[in-house]
């Protein structure tokens, strides 16, 4: 309960809560509604986009020469993919493509806004307590008791595989990785997902792209690989520990 007594680290939960947790996945379902999961995860990426950004307006400067390649390679790839090289006509529908960059905005504020709430209180309290406000607010909603599907053993474990490994676990494990990691590790880390997510999309469920998709995917994802150059240059120092003898 330590979040709650103090004023600012409460609005900060609320404002993280509902921008960002509960953002993030409301935009990631409606995104896969509209489109495909392959899709959705894929236009979450472009999310480096936005924070560049915003980081280049609050520091009132332009961004690097490699940030500037990220952001063309974003800028590109998503236009391959939503138009898979017919520019007459979009290959994902208008309403994926909205709910696409209110994703990829959610995933920026995720980001970027639990940062003091995680080094105060830690990754625990911080993902549980947003999981259960966005739960909340989400009731007044869509109650959870007004046109429920009819459980069975198969909606039962969908929903228990998606909620508990797949979303809780796989949140708690990302924010908790960031001081346990460098940067460039877990940039190459987060690629994995929207690799992932193509090639089950590709394989189980029928969805295909042609070959300009295909390359527009090839550049979102690029755009990890283009912003971990700088931290290659970087020696990583080795973390310090303490002989059994000075423990205790």
């Amino acid at each position: 309960m330590a979040v709650w007594r103090h004023l600012k680290s409460s609005i900060s939960l609320l404002a993280f809560s509902i921008l960002a947790m509960l953002g993030i996945q409301l935009t990631y379902f409606m995104t896969i509604k509209y489109s495909n999961a392959a899709t959705a995860t894929i236009l979450q990426f472009t999310s480096p986009v936005l924070i560049i950004a915003y980081l280049a307006l609050k520091k009132r400067r332009l961004p690097s020469f490699l940030q500037m390649i990220t952001v063309g390679l974003a800028v590109l790839g998503t236009f391959l993919l939503i138009t898979q090289g017919d520019i007459s006509t979009l290959s994902v529908p208008l309403a994926a493509i909205i709910w696409g960059f209110l994703l990829a905005l959610s995933d920026s504020l995720y980001i970027l806004m639990p940062i003091k709430l995680l080094h105060d209180y830690g990754t625990l309290p911080v993902v549980a307590w947003s999981f259960f406000i966005g739960g909340v607010i989400m009731n007044f909603v869509q109650p959870i008791w007004i046109g429920a599907p009819k459980m069975s053993w198969n909606i039962f474990w969908i929903l228990f595989f998606m909620v508990v490994p797949a979303t809780v676990f796989a949140y708690l494990m990302e924010l908790q990785s960031i001081p346990l990691l460098p940067p460039v590790m877990i940039s190459l880390l987060q690629s994995a997902e929207p690799i992932s997510a193509t090639l089950i999309a590709v394989l189980f469920m029928g969805v295909s792209f042609n070959w300009i998709g295909t390359l527009g995917i090839v550049l979102v994802i690029g755009t990890v690989f283009v912003q971990s150059i700088p931290y290659h240059k970087r020696p990583i120092k080795p973390h310090k520990t303490i002989p059994k003898s000075q423990g205790a």
